[in-house]
C-alpha cells in the first residue's frame, strides 16, 4: 500500500485510544474561532454517539507512536425518506510534523472505504466549515488518487446564550415522561424524514446508553396536542464525553473580543470565552416539529432556556438546513454566533444518485 516512509496504517482499537484522543486534542479546527475536541475519558465511546458502527484509523510511526488518524461511523439515516445505511467521515488529523502526503491521504480513504458492506450506500458524507476556505479548495479541485467530495447540502450552527431568552406565556410544553416515548420517536420519524441524512431514530437507540448517553427521556420537552406530540427536542448535556476547547481568534474577533463581551449583557450576544477554555455548551438536539411551525418551535426553545437561565454564560447550540425557518426563527429571536458548513458526499468512482440533493440536508449537529 503506497503510504509515506516508516509509516504504518492500520485500523485502530480500544489499546490505540489514548493515543487517538492525544491527538484530536493537539490538532486545531480552523476558522474565526479555532477549536479543538476533546473526547475525555474514552475516544471509542464518543464513536459509539456517532454510529452504530464505526472504525478509526491510525497512522503510526517505526516508533509506534500514532501521527495520524480518520474515521468512519455507519448509521441509519434518511434519504429521500428513507432509512438508508450511510457513513460518516471524520475526525482526519494529523501531527503537524507528519502531515498526510496525497499517496497516504488516497491509502487511508481506500482503507475506511474497505470496510463498507454491501448493505451500506456506496459513498459517505461528510461536513466542511464554510469558511475553512484551504480545505474547501482542495476538496472542490478534485486530486487524482482521491475519492470526490461533491456538494449535497448546506447547514448552519446557532450558538446563544440561554439568558437572553424572553419570556413566552404559552404554558403547553412539557417535560417528557416514558409514557410519552413512543409519541416523540414517532414525531422524530414523520419529520426526520422530510431531510436527507437525518437520523432514524428508534425507540431502542433514542435513550441508548452507547448512542446517548446522558441522555434521559425527562431531557425532552414536548409540544401536545390532543395527547399527540406535535413538537419535540432534547436539552443534551455532552460534557461527560465530549469537549470543545476555545483554541483562539482570528482577525479582528481576536482584537475585539473584550469589547463583544462588554457589550453583549445589553444586545443579548453570546459571550465569547477566553481561549484555552472548555466551552460551555449544551446541544439542543432530537429538534422535530409538524410542519415547521415556528410558534411551535420558540416555544420549545424558550422553555429550554429558562431551564438554563441560572447559568448566563453557558451556551446552547442547534443545528439546522442552511434555508431552514426554524433557523430564521431563532435568529429573529436571539443574537446568535453562526457556523455555516457544507455538506458533501465522499465517493469513489460511483453516479451519485440525484435525490442527494431533492431534499434539504440536516444531520444531526450533536453526533458529528
Amino acid at each position: 500500500m503506497p503510504r509515506q516512509p516508516g509509516l504504518q496504517l492500520l485500523l485502530a482499537d480500544a489499546g490505540h485510544d489514548a493515543a487517538l484522543r492525544g491527538l484530536l486534542g493537539e490538532s486545531r479546527m480552523q476558522g474565526r474561532i479555532r477549536l479543538s475536541l476533546r473526547c475525555e475519558p474514552s475516544y471509542f465511546a464518543m464513536m459509539d454517539t456517532q454510529g452504530d458502527t464505526h472504525y478509526t484509523l491510525a497512522a503510526v510511526d517505526q516508533h509506534g507512536a500514532v501521527v495520524g488518524m480518520g474515521s468512519r461511523a455507519v448509521s441509519d439515516l434518511f434519504v429521500a425518506g428513507s432509512p438508508r445505511r450511510v457513513g460518516y467521515l471524520g475526525h482526519f488529523r494529523s501531527r503537524p510534523d507528519h502531515r498526510w502526503r496525497i499517496k497516504t491521504m488516497g491509502a487511508a480513504y481506500r482503507m475506511l472505504d474497505s470496510t463498507r458492506t454491501s448493505a451500506e450506500e456506496p459513498y459517505d458524507i461528510t461536513s466542511v466549515m464554510a469558511d475553512n476556505a484551504p480545505a474547501l479548495a482542495f476538496f472542490r479541485r478534485g486530486v487524482s488518487g482521491l475519492p470526490a467530495y461533491t456538494e449535497v447540502g448546506r447547514m448552519v450552527t446557532l450558538t446563544l446564550r440561554p439568558a437572553a431568552a424572553g419570556h413566552s406565556g404559552n404554558r403547553r410544553v412539557v417535560r417528557a415522561d416514558s409514557g410519552m416515548l413512543h409519541g416523540i420517536v414517532d414525531c422524530l420519524r414523520r419529520n426526520c424524514r422530510r431531510f436527507n441524512f437525518a437520523p432514524c431514530w428508534t425507540v431502542e437507540n433514542v435513550l441508548s446508553d452507547s448512542r446517548t448517553p446522558g441522555l434521559a427521556v425527562d431531557d425532552f420537552y414536548v409540544v401536545l396536542d390532543s395527547g399527540d406530540v406535535k413538537g419535540c427536542a432534547a436539552l443534551w448535556d455532552q460534557s461527560s464525553f465530549k469537549q470543545v476547547i476555545i483554541e483562539g481568534y482570528d482577525g479582528l474577533l481576536g482584537f475585539t473580543r473584550h469589547f463583544v463581551n462588554a457589550l453583549a449583557p445589553f444586545f443579548r450576544m453570546p459571550f465569547l470565552p477566553a481561549p484555552g477554555t472548555v466551552l460551555p455548551q449544551t446541544c439542543l438536539s432530537h429538534v422535530a416539529v409538524d410542519n415547521d411551525d415556528k410558534e411551535v418551535f420558540l416555544d420549545l426553545l424558550h422553555a429550554v432556556c429558562r431551564d438554563l437561565r441560572d447559568d448566563g454564560h453557558r451556551y446552547l447550540t442547534v443545528g439546522f438546513s442552511a434555508g431552514s425557518p426554524l433557523a430564521a426563527a431563532v435568529r429573529n429571536a436571539f443574537r446568535v454566533v453562526e457556523t455555516p458548513s457544507i455538506l458533501f458526499a465522499v465517493s469513489y468512482g460511483v453516479r451519485l444518485p440525484e435525490e442527494l440533493r431533492a431534499l434539504p440536508a440536516q444531520p444531526e449537529v450533536a453526533v458529528l
